[in-house]
C-alpha cells in the first residue's frame, strides 16, 4: 500500500475506480475520501453506479482499475478486517426478508463477533436508539 494512504485520515479512501458490466461502465475513475464520523449520501439515477460502489467497497465486486480502502485497509487484501469496520445492509437479499427486526439487529451483532449477551444488548439498544424496541 502507497505510504501517502496508509497515513491518509480518510475512513474511506477510493482511489481511480472503474467497473464495467458487460457492454457497459457502471465507474469510471471514482475517486474520493470520507473521513471519520460523516455523513454521506450517494444520489443518483437508477444505473448511475451507486450499488455497483458499494458493493465494490464492501468487497463484493472487485473493480476492473482502482483501489478502495476502509480506515487505512486494502480492501481486497484483507477483506475480513476491512468488513469489520462496515455495515453493508442491500435492500435486495434473501436472508434479511425472512428474518424480524430484531434477528437482523442480532445478525449484525454477531457479525462483529459479539457475545451472546452483549449482542442482545447491542440489539435492544439499536433498537432503542431508532425508536422500535417493544417494551
Amino acid at each position: 500500500m502507497p505510504s501517502s494512504l496508509a497515513a491518509s485520515p480518510a475512513m474511506i479512501s477510493a482511489r481511480h475506480v472503474s467497473y464495467d458490466y458487460t457492454g457497459c461502465r457502471a465507474l469510471d475513475n471514482v475517486s474520493f475520501e470520507l473521513p471519520p464520523a460523516s455523513i454521506t449520501a450517494l444520489v443518483g439515477p437508477n444505473g448511475a453506479g451507486k450499488t455497483t460502489l458499494l458493493r465494490a467497497m464492501a468487497a463484493l465486486e472487485e473493480p476492473m482499475h482502482g483501489e478502495i480502502f476502509i480506515n487505512g485497509l486494502n480492501i481486497w487484501e484483507t477483506p475480513r478486517e476491512a468488513r469489520r469496520l462496515m455495515g453493508y445492509l442491500p435492500d435486495h437479499f434473501g436472508l434479511y426478508q425472512d428474518l424480524s427486526a430484531h434477528r437482523c439487529l442480532l445478525y449484525a451483532a454477531y457479525a462483529r463477533r459479539l457475545a451472546e449477551d452483549e449482542a442482545e444488548q447491542a440489539a435492544r439498544w439499536a433498537a432503542e436508539q431508532v425508536g422500535i424496541y417493544a417494551h
